[in-house]
């Protein structure tokens, strides 16, 4: 006589009893099992500017304590790197306009760029990723109808 080789082991609890298809305890069962995770914040999980401080011609352009107004950190399907590269759109607390240029290479290096107002408003609608919101981004713009 065959005896079955599933023995429970003692002191371990009986496995709870799987509800009933159709039943209530049965659908939220389902639906706690189905959920999607609660959404995580962009930033969470993308690629970070550096913390960044250069000098060119007189002005000191921080990362640290500008604004990041918009990127192309995105997930594109493989990762968040732009082929190791990133664009990056600032405006420092007096408002001048820099782009940081971040890679991942190891004979490269990260290259900040000041900008124009003009220049940094192209950036900005080219890049795919807005943090703030255009009239945010550029006080005092102007938006006409088409």
């Amino acid at each position: 006589m065959l005896r079955s080789t599933m023995r429970r082991h003692e002191g371990q609890a009986p496995e709870a009893a799987t509800p009933a298809p159709g039943t209530d305890e049965g659908r939220e069962r389902l639906q706690a099992l189905t959920a999607a995770p609660p959404p995580r914040t962009r930033r969470d999980w993308e690629v970070q500017p550096k913390e960044i401080t250069e000098v060119i011609n007189g002005k000191r352009y921080r990362t640290a304590g500008a604004t990041l107004l918009a990127s192309d950190a995105q997930w594109d399907g493989l990762s968040h790197e732009r082929v190791g590269r990133n664009t990056f759109l600032f405006r420092s607390p007096k408002g001048a306009y820099f782009m940081v240029l971040q890679t991942t290479w190891p004979r490269e290096r990260d290259v900040l760029s000041p900008l124009a107002r003009d220049e940094a408003l192209r950036v900005y609608e080219e890049l795919p990723v807005k943090d703030v919101d255009l009239e945010e981004a550029f006080p005092g713009i102007e938006i006409e109808d088409a």
